[in-house]
């Protein structure tokens, strides 16, 4: 096989490919299930994965995704600006299946969507 040279990014492609069957050879369930820590932060290659691609495909190619991935990334955005509030533990406790039931207080937004509901409901 023979690749073209003119017009196509070649490294790039390798890269985002490399990337794509790493997270989908840790994704497989035995792998997954055995150790989920290598696949949550191996997923976080999809960064790695998008940016090379893009250089792979090119602007116009890309821009067909780019729609998707603006709506995952403002979606990363949000959930990393809710997680970085804080919430007290009203209780804890060991269940006897071998879990453990928390109970956690509610944050101020959720207090806030509450009573909206409460104010429509009447």
């Amino acid at each position: 096989m023979e690749w073209k040279d003119v017009g196509i990014a070649n490294l790039p492609g390798v890269i985002s490919i490399l990337a794509g069957l790493l997270m989908w050879i840790t994704s497989l369930p035995k792998l997954r299930t055995k150790n989920f820590e290598l696949f949550f932060y191996t997923h976080q290659m999809y960064i790695i994965f998008v940016v090379f691609l893009a250089l792979h495909v090119g602007d116009f190619v890309f821009t067909i995704a780019a729609g998707g991935i603006f709506i995952f990334m403002l979606d990363r955005f949000l959930r990393f600006i809710q997680s970085r509030t804080t919430v007290d533990v009203i209780s804890a406790k060991a269940l006897p299946c071998g879990t453990v039931e928390l109970v956690l207080s509610k944050t101020k937004m959720e207090k806030i969507v509450k009573m909206e509901e409460e104010e429509t409901k009447d």
